[in-house]
């Protein structure tokens, strides 16, 4: 399996590696990330996460999928990105007024 920190050099900096890694190795990669992590999913862990239920979750994993390449620093180029940005901060206005 390959290592969380691929190629690491003398000094213990990870290097690019010298071709591509697989889907495969990736993933593989990502999951040795997350193995340490907390289970969230399986315990409440205060401040830390909030789960709102699993449609909810579908939706956020949707809009991300949709606009993860967009740069919200320009609003001219991504002008969804930018109407989002705006609604949010009105419904967080709204709340806290």
């Amino acid at each position: 399996m390959p290592s969380a920190k691929p190629n690491p050099d003398s000094s213990g900096r990870a290097r690019l590696p010298e071709t591509g890694l697989s889907h495969d190795e990736i993933e593989a990669i990502l999951d040795e990330g997350a193995a340490d992590n907390v289970d969230w999913r399986g315990r409440m862990a205060a401040g830390v996460n909030y789960y709102p239920s699993e449609d909810v979750n579908e939706i956020a994993k949707l809009a991300y999928e949709k606009f993860f390449s967009s740069n919200a620093l320009y609003r001219a180029y991504f002008p969804a990105i930018a109407r989002f940005e705006d609604d949010i901060v009105d419904f967080a206005a709204d709340i806290f007024n």
